[in-house]
């Protein structure tokens, strides 16, 4: 009898604990290739240059290009 009530007990613990809870995801923008990582370089002469990586989030293709001048450096989450 205190088996029954023990397994009673513990099914009734694994019952409640287990949530049926569903997750929506975000649509994933197939179009955008989302920079991950940005490299800066500067100059003497003020001159600003670097690096950065894009991954896009449907694919997982990762790619590498450069940028010059600091008004054309990309911040981290933007697509390109």
């Amino acid at each position: 009898m205190k088996i029954n009530k023990i397994l009673l007990v513990l099914f009734a613990v694994l019952l409640t604990s287990c949530t049926l809870s569903k997750e929506e995801e975000t649509p994933k923008d197939c179009k955008c290739n989302r920079v991950v990582e940005v490299s800066n370089h500067t100059l003497p002469d003020r001159t600003s240059f670097g690096s950065y990586i894009t991954i896009n989030d449907c694919t997982g293709i990762q790619r590498q290009s450069t940028w010059k001048y600091s008004i054309n450096r990309p911040k981290i989450g933007d697509c390109k």
